[in-house]
């Protein structure tokens, strides 16, 4: 299976995706402030799609093209993943 079409990911590829260290991944999943982490057993994995969609629209924000949706927390659920 090509890796673009792996639907969940390991915490450290969201990582390296994100440009991040691998402790500060985890501390955000732990969290819950990183988007698409869920714990399967004793591992995290990390929904692709949900975080390709919330970085997106991060920088759509950024740029100016959306206005800051910070008011609804479940921006990123209401995507169609």
């Amino acid at each position: 299976m090509p890796e673009d079409d792996t639907v969940l990911i390991r915490i450290v590829e969201a990582a390296r995706l994100m440009s991040i260290s691998r402790s500060r991944a985890y501390a955000l999943a732990l969290r819950g402030e990183l988007p698409g982490a869920l714990r399967l057993g004793g591992t995290w994995r990390v929904n692709r799609r949900a975080l390709h969609a919330w970085a997106d629209r991060a920088a759509r924000e950024r740029s100016g093209a959306l206005p800051d949706n910070n008011d609804d927390p479940d921006a990123v659920a209401d995507l169609d993943l």
